[in-house]
């Protein structure tokens, strides 16, 4: 009964939410020791490529080690159909709060109104891990503001977030400063721009690599 009920709760928590974004999870490594259980699993659509070698092993003192590699978040979102969008930063939060998460959060009261990005047709936004940090660049091909009419041509934004050292859940932190890059921008255009980023990509929102149902469950803090 417990077995059948764990299994309900994987699919529930896990499998479905990534068959949400368009996620196959395939196992491709299954194996039981005296003292670890291990799976891998290839996170990808069947149109996608995904990482091949082996994540290394988790600490033997975890009761449970969750490792991802980037290239299965990156797949998601590709899986997002962003590439050549226009939409309006604001419909844009909702959107993407709506795709991973389960409970409507509503839109901060400090995002801008009136601005509207469109994306490039190629790999409109990704991510990689370097030094311990996350690293997510944005490729925008037009961002314009309706309230002073100005419009910015092929802007590159790049924001870093790192693990929280005193957590449990798999949660990721802003970390430095928003860089743009792209065209050649003025002074009063950057502290503008960075400005709509700096609240886009707020330090006050993390970014939950485990679904809050997951990190929440009480059965781990049981055992």
């Amino acid at each position: 009964e417990r077995i059948e009920k764990a299994k309900a709760e994987i699919q529930n928590k896990l499998v479905a939410q990534l068959q949400r974004l368009h996620l196959d999870p395939t196992p491709v490594d299954l194996e039981t020791t005296q003292d670890r259980l291990i799976a891998r699993y290839r996170l990808a659509g069947r149109e996608q490529l995904s990482a091949h070698t082996p994540r290394p092993q988790a600490p033997g003192d975890s009761l449970l080690s969750v490792q991802v590699h980037e290239t299965a978040l990156n797949n998601a979102l590709d899986h997002l159909n962003l590439a050549g969008r226009k939409i309006e930063l604001r419909d844009l939060f909702t959107e993407m709060t709506t795709r991973f998460d389960d409970q409507k959060i509503p839109v901060p009261e400090d995002l801008p109104e009136g601005v509207f990005v469109t994306f490039t047709d190629q790999e409109p936004v990704r991510l990689d891990f370097q030094d311990g940090r996350l690293r997510i660049r944005i490729h925008l091909k037009e961002l314009s503001i309706t309230s002073n009419h100005k419009t910015f041509k092929n802007l590159i934004v790049t924001g870093y977030y790192k693990p929280h050292p005193d957590q449990l859940d798999a949660n990721l932190e802003r970390d430095g400063f928003i860089e743009l890059g792209g065209n050649r921008l003025g002074a009063g255009e950057r502290i503008m721009l960075a400005g709509i980023f700096e609240k886009g990509l707020s330090r006050n929102r993390k970014l939950n690599l485990v679904n809050g149902r997951i990190s929440k469950s009480p059965e781990p803090k049981e055992q």
